[in-house]
């Protein structure tokens, strides 16, 4: 698809393409149409000329009502929706609707994680990775934890880690080179952790790489291996832990996977197939076939960790009315969307005037993929501090468009 996708934006069609595919309704293929459908919303965002469709139908569905739904949704009135479902003939899209849970007491929020547990974290290393580690033990005696990475942590990374240990001196953090798109690597790691530490109690999956280039410009290999660190991870993770017992199946998704972003086909992609694998995975929880809480998170952009982006996104989302999200509004979202129940969840960061905007082509028509938003708690602009990093993050944006210097320049 991602090959057909870019043929068609560097052929500079003249007038509107439209773009349909066809999924079956399914449990095979539910992931894979939630993983397009981000592909080809980046696709729209590059070139508005283009647009595209996942339509997942019944597999009973015949050719030629096929035919006639495809053909209905391309003379629909007003934009396209990337993302249809049809049930028993009925049409549905996803439909965002508010968290209501206010997340728990602080005593709940230490239950979330407990004591002695054992949690296996990819992308340990990084940023986020990083701030879930610390998260853990903050809230945990004698916890072990497993980050788990591609390389070796280096060592501004490595003397990170030792930090952690000397703080928290009855807990037990490891660091373990494994690479998540190998299945082999994947199973061998698990296997090393309960052979060593008796059982595992959650998995987060962090792990995650950006090559940020247009589709038109973007090689094959690179858009594999992105999509691999998302996709293959996650599949790799599931399958080597099938039969445990966990408590915890974490999955770090980003909002680029619900909205799109452009220059980040890829990434939507893999993003996009997180969401739904939650969804997925928390039918098999529900017929015992796994076991520990499926959730997957659509983050913004975190103000400490996670990917960097330059000084002219920065700006670019401040004029937009989002900002860099705080740590601790972070994990506010991430315990208030465990205790909603649901599969996924977007925290979303910013004013409520940007949240409208992003969701505004959402009709309130019937849910079926359980997606909740998380409205951002975003400080108060009297905040001296809030006011201080927003003033900052503006001046800079605004010295390199003068200047074409980057911000870290």
């Amino acid at each position: 698809v991602f090959t057909r996708v870019q043929a068609l934006l560097s052929g500079r069609p003249v007038g509107k393409v439209l773009l349909q595919i066809a999924v079956a309704n399914d449990a095979a293929h539910g992931s894979t149409a939630m993983a397009l459908a981000g592909l080809l919303r980046v696709a729209s965002l590059e070139h508005p000329a283009f647009s595209g469709q996942v339509v997942e139908v019944d597999t009973a569905v015949c050719a030629v009502d096929l035919a006639r739904i495809l053909q209905d949704e391309a003379g629909r009135a007003g934009a396209i929706d990337a993302e249809v479902k049809y049930v028993a003939g009925e049409r549905r899209v996803p439909r965002f609707s508010p968290l209501t849970s206010p997340g728990g007491s602080p005593a709940s929020r230490r239950s979330f994680w407990k004591n002695g547990g054992v949690y296996l974290i990819t992308g340990g290393a990084g940023g986020i990775g990083m701030l879930l580690a610390r998260e853990i033990l903050s809230k945990t005696e004698h916890a072990r934890l497993i980050l788990a990475g591609r390389a070796s942590p280096g060592d501004e990374k490595g003397r990170a880690i030792d930090v952690l240990r000397r703080e928290y001196a009855t807990a037990t953090v490891e660091y373990v080179a494994t690479d998540v798109t190998s299945r082999p690597a994947v199973d061998a790691c698990v296997a090393d952790v309960l052979q060593r530490h008796g059982g595992l109690d959650g998995v987060i999956h962090a792990a995650g790489i950006i090559r940020d280039n247009f589709l038109t410009r973007k090689p094959a290999e690179e858009f594999s291996a992105v999509m691999a660190a998302k996709i293959a991870g996650v599949v790799n993770l599931d399958a080597a832990t099938a039969d445990l017992d966990l408590d915890v199946f974490l999955l770090m998704s980003a909002l680029a996977g619900v909205f799109g972003n452009p220059g980040q086909g890829d990434y939507a992609v893999g993003n996009a197939f997180l969401d739904r694998f939650a969804e997925q995975r928390r039918v098999l929880e529900h017929q015992g076939l796994r076991k520990g809480h499926s959730l997957s998170i659509a983050w913004p952009l975190w103000l400490d960790g996670g990917m960097r982006v330059n000084a002219q996104v920065r700006s670019r989302m401040l004029q937009s009315g989002m900002a860099a999200m705080g740590t601790r509004d972070a994990f506010d979202g991430l315990y208030q969307a465990w205790a909603s129940g649901a599969a996924n969840a977007i925290v979303f960061y910013g004013t409520p005037s940007a949240l409208h905007r992003a969701l505004g082509a959402a009709a309130p028509v019937p849910e079926f993929a359980g997606v909740s938003i998380s409205a951002g708690a975003a400080r108060s602009p009297v905040d001296p501090e809030w006011l201080r990093e927003r003033t900052l993050e503006r001046l800079v944006g605004l010295f390199s468009d003068v200047t074409k210097l980057g911000g870290s320049d």
